[in-house]
């Protein structure tokens, strides 16, 4: 099987020094990088149902507070249109009906401790499920950064994702990853600070910017990286 790797650059992540001053909405985080690789010959594979391993967590944030994710992440691949995905939820319940929970719990474990997929438990699982390939995705930033009152710069909000596709044989297809960086508006401390009767400096810490909120930066990232994905038989792989 021919090995075909594409890297794909989407968009620039240039910052100058003289624009440090910008405003929110206009980084350069706006504008990832997304990395993809193709790792096989897409036509020699059909696909039409993708089954979605657990969540692989790696940021710092704790799982109750990325809980989101995998309902974006879902949302953002179902809207490709490319292929029918299942839910881990969905994905499990097949497994388990299917008489293949063991190799089902094997894979959810292997790619949530460690980011590793073991090929037989992919095609055990594919076979008991009917599914014709098994994407799973790692998390790896999630984090909200507020300039401190006393300095200037912006607040900074940060996304990582990563997805691999894994054929029914246990074969790596696809693999993509970016990240995600907004700011807030520029917050300079000295406009905010007052003198008292003493001559103690005093800063005013309502005029901290919050860093933007976390969702919708994850659901744009989310829906960037998705795209990504090909569409086995070469329609959208060359």
């Amino acid at each position: 099987m021919k090995r075909l790797i594409l890297s794909v650059l989407l968009g620039t992540a240039v910052l100058a020094a003289g624009c440090q001053k910008q405003s929110a909405g206009s980084k350069a985080g706006d504008r990832p990088l997304v990395n993809t690789e193709i790792t096989a010959d897409l036509d020699a594979y059909t696909i039409n149902k993708v089954g979605i391993l657990e969540m692989a967590n790696t940021s710092s944030a704790k799982n109750e507070e990325v809980a989101p994710m995998e309902n974006i992440v879902l949302g953002a691949l179902q809207q490709t249109g490319k292929y029918v995905f299942l839910s881990e939820g969905a994905f499990s319940r097949d497994a388990g009906r299917g008489g293949a929970q063991e190799w089902m719990d094997k894979l959810n474990r292997g790619w949530v401790g460690s980011l590793t997929v073991d090929p037989p438990d992919v095609a055990k699982v594919a076979a008991a499920t009917g599914v014709d390939a098994v994407l799973c995705y790692e998390l790896a930033k999630w984090r909200r950064e507020k300039v401190d009152v006393y300095d200037e710069g912006t607040s900074k909000t940060t996304v990582q994702l990563r997805m691999r596709l894994y054929a029914a044989d246990g074969t790596l297809l696809w693999s993509a990853g970016s990240q995600k960086v907004k700011e807030s508006p520029y917050y300079n401390a000295e406009l905010y600070v007052k003198s008292t009767q003493s001559g103690q400096a005093v800063y005013d810490e309502s005029k901290v910017p919050d860093a933007p909120p976390i969702e919708p930066v994850a659901i744009e990232l989310a829906a960037e990286v998705a795209a990504q994905l090909p569409k086995a038989g070469g329609a959208d792989s060359e």
